[in-house]
């Protein structure tokens, strides 16, 4: 819940580098003592003046080279400003840099340490957050090994579970959530809504308009170091995409299309849903229910059979899921709910809403349920699936067991689409003769 302290404040912030052409330069222009100069002003921020209150997520949008990581930085008190004041009031956890504030020759657990220490932690408090860091980071015995064996996506991991477990009053975010894989930028979506319901300020910058609009509560449009404005950020990424050439944005879709799927025997899905059962469940973040039955796995095929974690949108696929009955149960239902990356429900059916009654299912019953589905132009993103099974009515119904983040499907496309989704649509224009008034 936002309040009206200020959590970050700005004041004419500026940001200047010195540019000199040869290393030589510089020591020509010490000598000198400013009697002749040799290098150029670079303005990463100049006069920027922005004021945050606690509570606020507020996105940074703007071009390559606009000054968005500078000035997250100087909030990170990593930069300190040319000109101006800058003031931050509470703890502030940051995901910069990959690898920021990690020594690549200590191990993983040992950075957790200094990583806490940097922030005024004690070690007895850091070893108490020590098993959530590590089972959320999920990077297995990599934790024990050094920094500089860890792949891109492992620095993230580790980075996030720290910043989110350091209990931050302000959390920094500069799109490292594009990093890590698609099941983990999920999972992080996750956590990011529960420090907004605790009340938590966070400043994060996106290219991505679909995020700034949905979990920002403000925006703030930054280009070529100056603030240009800040506001409603359906505003905001209004301006700033309408900015943005048409040109480069289909260039970038051109970039995105799907690869040609190789399968083979195994992946490729039975004829018929009774045929073979659905073993595997590529995540899961979050798995609860009263456990009379349990999901065994799932997949997601194309038209022909083939098993895929890319398609591209608008394309007919099918979704199997299995389940395994522990208990006797009387009326069960399975089905699924699919979300996009910023943690947005955006549909789900099931057996009961299709008209399709499984009948009661006897103690140690497998049964298989297959859903054939078009869905409509989506947006270029990864959507997860979380799947169900429960028990009862649509009125009166039970959770079995439900899995979030279960499977994520890739959506490529060669048109444009705007906002989430393109519906089907005809058009038709009349011209009319030009009638004198």
């Amino acid at each position: 819940m936002s309040s009206n302290r200020c959590a970050v404040e700005l004041a004419k912030v500026s940001k200047i580098y010195k540019l000199y052409e040869r290393p030589a330069d510089r020591l020509k222009e010490a000598l000198l003592r400013g009697r002749k100069t040799y290098h150029q002003d670079f303005w990463a921020l100049r006069d920027v003046s922005l004021s945050i209150a606690e509570g606020t997520t507020m996105a940074i949008v703007g071009a390559n080279g606009s000054g968005k990581s500078t000035l997250l930085q100087l909030v990170a008190g990593i930069l300190q400003p040319s000109t101006g004041n800058l003031r931050v009031a509470g703890r502030v956890a940051a995901l910069l840099e990959l690898g920021a504030g990690f020594n690549p020759e200590h191990t993983g657990r040992e950075n957790i340490y200094i990583n806490g220490a940097i922030l005024g932690i004690d070690p007895d408090e850091m070893r108490e957050r020590l098993d959530a860091i590590i089972r959320f980071a999920d990077i297995g015995e990599f934790v024990d090994r050094p920094v500089k064996t860890y792949s891109t996506g492992m620095y993230i991991r580790l980075a996030f579970a720290i910043a989110i477990n350091v209990d931050p009053e302000i959390l920094l975010i500069d799109e490292a959530l594009s990093v890590g894989d698609m099941y983990f930028q999920h999972r992080c979506l996750n956590k990011i809504y529960e420090l907004q319901a605790k009340g938590k300020t966070i400043l994060f910058v996106s290219h991505d308009p679909a995020f700034v609009v949905t979990l920002a509560s403000r925006a703030a449009w930054l280009h070529e170091g100056q603030l240009l404005d800040c506001g409603n950020p359906e505003k905001i990424v209004s301006q700033y995409t309408a900015a943005v050439a048409k040109r480069e944005l289909r260039e970038r879709r051109r970039t995105e299309a799907s690869p040609t799927p190789t399968t083979t025997p195994e992946d490729r899905a039975p004829e018929s849903a009774a045929a073979a059962v659905e073993t595997t469940i590529p995540n899961v973040d979050v798995r609860y229910g009263n456990q009379r039955a349990q999901i065994l796995g799932l997949g997601v095929y194309d038209e022909k059979g083939n098993r895929i974690h890319c398609a591209e949108s608008g394309q007919t696929i099918r979704i199997r899921i299995s389940v395994h009955f522990k208990e006797a149960v009387e009326q069960p239902v399975i089905g699924f709910m699919i979300k996009n990356r910023i943690g947005l429900y955006l549909t789900g059916t099931n057996t009961s809403l299709e008209g399709h009654l499984i009948p009661p299912q006897a103690k140690g019953n497998i049964c298989t349920a297959e859903f054939r589905l078009q869905p409509p132009q989506l947006s270029v993103g990864n959507y997860s699936f979380a799947v169900a099974v429960c028990e009862g009515s649509q009125e009166d119904i039970a959770i079995v067991d439900w899995i979030e983040n279960a499977y994520v499907l890739e959506i490529v496309t060669l048109t444009v689409v705007h906002g989430l989704l393109r519906i089907p649509c005809q058009v038709e224009v009349k011209e009319h003769q030009h009638h004198p008034v």
